[in-house]
């Protein structure tokens, strides 16, 4: 690919070497605009240069003409004593923050990384890449992680709203032969949220896409997207692009398994130094989540109120503070919450044989009572909050429904009869709740 020679004047023509002494280094830049620019997008590309050329320990600063601002690199640079090859295998860690066995993949997702990791060395038999999952199920630790193992100067890693800013900005500039140039000098070429162009009219914008595509997997380029839609929701916006995904290999990652949560998990606790009563963890690892941010964002609550405890917190009030996790599990949500409690409780009155009106009004009648534990009980065992069933049987405190919670489960180590009949409500909402 031959590049015209005017394509990178732009910033560095008049960009110079001051002064090299005293072990310091300083460029001259026209304007603040160039030098924003440089510092943004070349500060690293510089850096490497000087490592390459002086092989000693420079202090690089860059300044605006008719400014008397300077901008510094990092004081120190260090002799360079590994190739950038050389060096690929540690600057996942320190340039992403991503590493791959980070990733608890588990055997629902085990394809998904073996083919990441494939490309992050180099493999190109499957490229494009694409990698396909619901938010929060690890498609950026993946691409990450892939783009960290290569060379900074040789990767470009946007998101698709960047690529598009990116292109409507050089169409305004007049600049489109140097983004396309930029994009198609590199090695490895990252792409996140595919589907972001599936919003609105970008169809210009997928094909300025996937014309540069073309290109790169003709040159045999690394491709690799990411995307929260599956393939097939761009054979309408752009069917050239969605069989170019097709022509490679498409990955999906899955929810993770109850072998996987229980990874994450020790992962997240070790991570944090954080500990769970063990009946916590068991009924934490019981639950159903869409993917480990969910799980991640439930552990995070509850470290967040043990930390101001100090101590591992009892199993209700992990409860508690789940209830949100818990109902969105379970595709409660959204719901009409009066509707749900109202069909708990009416479902009690049936069994029980007392009036709804009295079931939530303040009576502290036996035979009511009773029922109302129940009712209470069983509400809280649906994942409803303290406060929701509280408000709902005549504005009581959440005291008032732990305390019915803590009765309902005396009353089943006594009474038989009340344990039949309880059981017989449980398997009764649970078919209710499955259909």
């Amino acid at each position: 690919m031959v590049l015209k020679e005017n394509l990178y004047k732009t910033w560095f023509s008049r960009t110079k070497v001051e002064q090299l002494q005293d072990g310091e280094l300083l460029l001259t830049v026209p304007s603040q605009l160039a030098l924003d620019w440089i510092q943004r997008r070349y500060w690293n590309d510089i850096q490497t240069m000087v490592q390459e050329v002086w092989q000693t320990k420079i202090q690089i600063t860059a300044q605006a003409l008719g400014s008397e601002q300077k901008m510094s690199l990092p004081k120190e640079v260090s002799k360079v004593s590994k190739p950038a090859a050389t060096a690929k295998e540690t600057v996942c860690k320190n340039r992403s923050g991503y590493e791959f066995k980070d990733f608890i993949a588990g055997a629902e997702n085990q394809l998904a990384l073996i083919a990441a990791q494939a490309i992050g060395a180099g493999q190109h038999f499957h490229s494009p890449l694409t990698i396909v999952g619901d938010h929060g199920m690890g498609k950026t630790h993946l691409s990450s992680c892939i783009a960290g193992l290569w060379p900074e100067n040789q990767v470009l890693h946007w998101h698709a709203e960047e690529f598009s800013n990116a292109y409507i900005q050089a169409i305004r500039d007049s600049n489109l032969e140097e983004f396309r140039a930029r994009l198609r000098s590199r090695s490895l070429i990252v792409i996140e949220d595919l589907d972001f162009f599936l919003e609105g009219q970008k169809k210009k914008t997928m094909e300025e896409l996937m014309n540069s595509l073309k290109v790169l997997q003709r040159e045999r380029r690394h491709i690799v997207v990411t995307s929260n839609q599956p393939v097939y929701k761009f054979e309408q916006a752009c069917p050239s692009l969605a069989h170019f995904l097709l022509s490679g290999l498409k990955v999906k990652l899955h929810s993770p398994s109850s072998e996987s949560i229980s990874a994450l998990m020790d992962q997240y606790l070790k991570k944090h130094h954080f500990q769970l009563a063990p009946k916590s963890r068991l009924f934490i690892e019981a639950m159903t989540f869409n993917s480990p941010r969910d799980l991640f964002g439930a552990l995070q609550q509850i470290s967040a109120y043990s930390y101001l405890d100090r101590d591992p917190l009892p199993l209700n009030v992990v409860k508690e503070i789940l209830s949100d996790h818990l109902r969105v599990a379970k595709g409660q949500l959204p719901h009409d919450t009066q509707l749900d409690l109202h069909g708990i409780a009416t479902l009690v009155t049936k069994t029980f044989g007392v009036q709804f009106q009295k079931l939530v009004s303040p009576t502290r009648e036996r035979h009511i009572s009773l029922a109302r534990h129940a009712a209470m009980s069983l509400s809280y065992e649906s994942h409803f909050t303290l406060k929701e069933i509280g408000q709902f049987y005549g504005g009581r405190q959440h005291q008032s429904v732990l305390f019915a919670t803590k009765k309902v489960a005396e009353k089943l180590k006594k009474d038989v009869d009340f344990q039949k009949c309880y059981h017989k409500l449980q398997a009764e909402l649970k078919s209710m709740s499955t259909k």
